[in-house]
């Protein structure tokens, strides 16, 4: 019996002394890992609810929220590129600011510039496999070593490509690719749209398209100053040219180019002022598929909708008819009106004279509600076609009721 007790107390003393090592290593297993932040309140009144965030541990390298990285807790994915102003990272010193190169990002240290975290990513046509940003730097910095070439001294553009100027043999100056620099924003995205199937098949497709565009770019026409344009007559433009835009900038301005001749040489926008909404409207829609071709093409077609319009009927008055009937000629010449009010006034004017000319509507009111409903399930399609068809409808389904 003494020996059972001794044995329970040696095994209770086990459980207590593994007990206390595994929480002796706690603190050191969350340092390397993850902690828990309690929830708070900031300045401004916003509430921070409980949540886990990586240990602290003055590397910027392994935070959750740092690009290539992943919070286990969340599986939100980390996108900070540099760490806040004044951290110290261990290796490179005190972080002093983010440079940010046509969208590529570059972390400057304050240290021996060996030792400066410079992105690998950076050079032109080469994609960084954690932002997705295109390289954009076509020269290496001021005084560089370059290995099997010496030290570069200056960039010297030529033709539009960039010949990186080495202080050695020519024979040995390094071809850094194309200069894109020279373009704008909007030429340089529509270069990389056009080239990139290109890269896709890799760097020496890529470049090769790319030289081909900007070579293009330099021989063609430059952009037109459409500044003189209206909002509208801007948009119409661009909507025509999206297409070659995606082709690159050459092909992109040729369009813009061409857009802008035959706007100044073709008829000016007319005034649709005297139009109700209605008419307006309706022209507008005709119009719709020219606007997406250019102002060119769509002020021709809004002149030759108003010339129609001014030569055709007037809108007929319909207020003599009834809400049913009213609507029912707006059913049957809604895609008349999608073709311009000039074609829209004739349906209503052929509408109305075969109304006037046909059957009147009979009276249903002696109809049981299920006659009624079954009389206008049968001709709810002639309905659509205009109230005299419609009429025609009714007169005929209710013979077919009479006992008679």
């Amino acid at each position: 019996m003494s020996k059972l007790i001794v044995d329970r107390r040696g095994m209770l003393g086990t459980t207590l002394l593994l007990c206390l090592c595994f929480m002796l290593l706690i603190p050191y297993a969350y340092a390397g890992g993850s902690v828990s932040v309690r929830g708070y309140t900031k300045a401004n009144g916003t509430y921070v609810a409980p949540h886990m965030r990586s240990a602290p541990d003055a590397n910027f390298s392994n935070n959750w929220s740092t690009v290539g990285n992943v919070n286990p807790y969340t599986s939100k994915i980390g996108t900070k590129t540099s760490p806040p102003l004044g951290t110290s990272n261990p290796g490179y010193g005190i972080y002093t600011a983010p440079a940010i190169n046509s969208g590529t990002n570059s972390i400057d240290f304050t240290t021996d510039p060996s030792k400066t975290v410079e992105s690998e990513t950076k050079s032109l046509g080469t994609l960084d496999p954690y932002t997705s940003n295109i390289g954009t730097k076509t020269s290496p910095p001021l005084g560089t070593s370059i290995p099997g070439y010496g030290i570069y001294t200056a960039p010297a553009i030529n033709s539009g490509t960039d010949s990186t100027g080495l202080a050695t043999d020519p024979i040995k100056t390094v071809k850094s690719g194309t200069n894109l620099g020279v373009l704008n924003t909007s030429e340089r995205q529509s270069i990389e749209s056009a080239c990139v199937m290109d890269k896709m098949k890799g760097p020496a497709a890529y470049n090769q398209c790319l030289t081909g565009q900007l070579k293009a770019f330099n021989s063609g026409p430059k952009q037109p100053d459409l500044r003189t344009l209206s909002t509208s007559e801007h948009q119409s433009i661009v909507s025509a040219c999206v297409m070659d835009k995606m082709k690159g900038p050459a092909v992109y301005n040729q369009c813009l180019t061409g857009q802008l001749k035959a706007f100044n040489a073709g008829p000016m926008q007319p005034d649709l002022r005297t139009l109700s909404t209605s008419e307006h409207q309706s022209i507008e829609s005709a119009c719709v598929m020219d606007k997406m071709k250019g102002p060119a093409a769509y002020n021709r077609c809004l002149t030759g909708q108003l010339k129609a319009f001014n030569a055709g009927p007037k809108q007929p008055d319909l207020r003599a008819l009834s809400t049913s009937e009213h609507q029912s000629i707006e059913s049957a010449c809604v895609m008349d009106k999608m073709k311009g009010p000039a074609a829209y006034n004739r349906c209503l004017t052929g509408q109305l004279k075969a109304f006037n000319a046909g059957p009147m509507q009979p009276d249903l009111r002696t109809l049981s509600t299920s006659e009624y409903r079954a009389i206008e399930s049968a001709c709810v399609m002639d309905k659509m076609k205009g109230p005299a068809m419609y009429n025609q409808c009714l007169q005929v389904k209710l013979r077919g009721l009479d006992p008679k």
